[in-house]
């Protein structure tokens, strides 16, 4: 029994050690890839695709064809990109929009510059929105020959003062290390829409910017299927902030932003720590309609 008790404790003593050097071995390559900026995302070739084939067949621009970046479909650009993303410095103070296209992404910016900034209309009126609000990973959408015209948005950031609004289109398991693992933990605006208006109005999209030429019953179906371009599938999209548990975030709604802008205004406001705006209507301050007040009209963009 004595022999027994000392051989067990010996094979429970060398496990442990096994498992200590086999956690400090993974600790110490994770982070030499964090140090040389190696992402750790699983990337595909999905150009012979039947939708994205079509797709091809039905736009211009990307030639070079299309990857899924752990499951996202992206123009394969976007592979050149994905380490700089993923090393990106985050700041703390940091404010980020995150939607899926076209579910309210400028008019949430809008109004977080501008209650960020005492309701400077007049600024926000002036200077385009894509020079006051980086839109983070834009680089990775366009062909390379667009590069001089478009310059890199992260070194932009990087020259902002903080607080600074950015914004974002990628999953939340696509952005950068620090926010998905938690070492910093800036606040996120999430914007959802539904999927109905959100497929029809990214086909609109797609045809102003893209020159799409195919239907919309070709459109739906890559939609639903989870191909319908760039940041697709939708569903995967917002399910990744949803499941996220992520501890500084705030969710709202296109249609919320329709039905009581006011108290959605209010709502950020308060998660930003911003001053309430004070809304004055037909008959006082806080009072009458909402289309007579400067700010709500400032933010429907009347």
């Amino acid at each position: 029994w004595y022999q027994r008790r000392v051989r067990d404790t010996f094979y429970i003593q060398r496990s442990f050690r096994c498992l200590v050097v086999v956690t400090l071995i993974t600790n110490i390559l994770e982070l030499k890839m964090s140090d040389t900026g190696s992402h750790p995302f699983k990337i595909c070739d999905v150009t012979s695709n039947p939708h994205i084939a079509y797709l091809m067949n039905h736009t211009f621009g990307y030639e070079s064809g299309f990857i899924t970046v752990d499951g996202f479909v992206f123009p394969k650009t976007m592979e050149n990109f994905l380490d700089k993303i993923y090393k990106m410095e985050v700041r703390e103070d940091d404010i980020w929009v995150a939607t899926y296209p076209k579910c309210g992404t400028t008019w949430m910016q809008e109004m977080v510059w501008c209650l960020m900034n005492n309701l400077d209309f007049e600024t926000s009126k002036t200077v385009d929105l894509d020079l006051r609000i980086p839109f983070v990973e834009v680089r990775g959408l366009l062909e390379e020959i667009a590069y001089e015209l478009v310059p890199d948005m992260i070194d932009v950031a990087d020259k902002q003062p903080s607080p600074r609004i950015l914004k974002t289109h990628l999953p939340f398991c696509l952005l950068p290390r620090q926010i998905v693992s938690r070492e910093k933990t800036p606040k996120i605006i999430h914007v959802n829409r539904g999927s109905r208006d959100t497929c029809v109005s990214k086909y609109h999209h797609y045809r102003l910017l893209q020159g799409y030429t195919g239907n919309f019953k070709e459109w739906s179906a890559m939609f639903l299927d989870g191909f319908a371009g760039y940041y697709s599938p939708y569903w995967e999209n917002v399910r990744s902030f949803y499941q996220s548990d992520y501890p500084n975030i705030l969710y709202t709604t296109y249609e919320d932003m329709k039905r009581d802008l006011k108290g959605v205004i209010g709502r950020v406001s308060d998660f930003l720590g911003a001053t309430r705006p004070v809304f004055w209507g037909r008959y006082g301050q806080v009072g009458g309609p909402l289309v007579v007040c400067q700010h709500a009209r400032h933010f429907q963009f009347r």
